[in-house]
């Protein structure tokens, strides 16, 4: 089983790679992918309940400010290095072929600006989007938030539990980040 998932997570890092060399590459100062990450699938093993539509908060909620401590940052930064490993409890197979897959789509929003430059503490779009991955965040200290992704979407926790959510543009800052 280790065995398996490690190729996978390197299956899927050479995806990913190839996906920002065909697409010309990420924009000057981005990284590529969050190689220290681990992204595991770990069904079944919820902090709380999912909601199915992205943009309603998770209860219960923190109190926080208004204002992510990035200022400006990607979804990566905001979270810290003290975060270890997202375990995937549930996503949606078909649109992303695998875990491999989803994978890639993780690291290109973890890496990703959200629209408007910084994330907000509310979410800030009308439509309502699918969940298409529902998961925890796990800390280097054992704590776990949680986490979900729409299409070009992000709802999570920080380590302080201080929700934010984001629309996510790609590495030209003009086009959105897609699991496609």
């Amino acid at each position: 089983m280790a065995i398996r998932t490690l190729k996978s997570f390197l299956r899927a890092d050479v995806v990913g790679l190839a996906c920002v060399a065909a697409c010309g590459g990420p924009a000057a100062g981005q990284t590529i992918g969050t190689p220290d990450l681990i992204i595991v699938a770990a069904p079944g093993n919820h902090v709380a309940s999912q909601p199915s539509v992205l943009g309603r908060a998770f209860e219960p909620a923190g109190r926080c400010s208004a204002r992510p401590p990035d200022q400006g940052g990607t979804a990566r930064e905001v979270l810290g290095r003290d975060l270890r490993a997202i375990l995937v409890h549930s996503y949606d197979e078909a649109t992303f072929g695998g875990l491999a897959g989803l994978t890639v789509y993780i690291r290109r929003i973890l890496v990703a600006h959200p629209e408007g430059g910084s994330h907000q503490s509310h979410p800030y779009w009308s439509e309502g989007y699918p969940v298409v991955m529902a998961g925890s965040l796990e800390y280097r200290d054992g704590r776990r938030s949680r986490i979900e992704l729409g299409n070009g979407y992000l709802h999570f926790e920080d380590s302080r539990g201080c929700q934010w959510w984001g629309r996510y543009l790609g590495g030209d800052r003009k086009s959105w980040v897609v699991h496609h």
